[in-house]
């Protein structure tokens, strides 16, 4: 796959078949991961794979979440309401419940070149993923102070992305992008 093709097609999934996503196949996602670019080649990025119990944990306060901060806000149309409803059941059914985390910087200075750089690393494990016909999706529900305990994250983590993955059982469309051009700015 051309990597300006699988940029493209690349989409958030919210349903999965119910198939396993293979040992080989989830560390080569992982391995992707390692080659993001960042700060002085730190690699700040760690990956907690959620078991069972954990998952059952994070279901539940992404359920609540979604119940008090999504379905009554104004901003999301039904159709998208619907869609989240589904998916919160059981992360649409993804067989893989992955967080992507940032460790601490070892200067304070060095903290948001860390969490830019695991950020790419989380972009990298989407696109290969999607380069290996499976689909992904990124929560921000481990910015939670409950989905921490949960993860059993050290003080000074972060986590970057909460990640569901698995082979989709159907995508949608593109939502509209607005065209570069109309994000450019030149100065002299």
């Amino acid at each position: 796959m051309e990597l300006m093709e699988a940029i493209r097609e690349r989409r958030t999934t919210y349903y999965y078949k119910p198939l396993p996503v293979s040992e080989e196949v989830l560390m080569g996602l992982l391995e992707a991961a390692t080659w993001a670019p960042s700060l002085r080649n730190a690699q700040p990025w760690e990956f907690i794979l959620v078991g069972p119990q954990g998952r059952a944990a994070l279901r539940d306060l992404y359920q609540a979440f979604v119940r008090e901060r999504i379905l009554p806000s104004p901003i999301f149309p039904e159709f998208k309401k619907k869609i989240i409803s589904d998916f919160m059941v059981d992360f649409g059914g993804a067989p893989v419940v992955m967080a992507v985390v940032s460790r601490p910087p070892e200067m304070a200075v060095d903290h948001e070149e860390y969490l830019m750089g695991t950020a790419a690393a989380v972009q990298n494990i989407m696109l290969a993923a999607h380069d290996c016909g499976l689909g992904s999706a990124w929560l921000s529900i481990g910015r939670l102070p409950a989905a921490r305990e949960i993860l059993a994250l050290p003080e000074g983590y972060t986590v970057i992305a909460t990640l569901v993955l698995g082979y989709p059982e159907r995508v949608g469309p593109p939502p509209p992008r607005e065209p570069a051009a109309g994000k450019l700015r030149r100065i002299p």
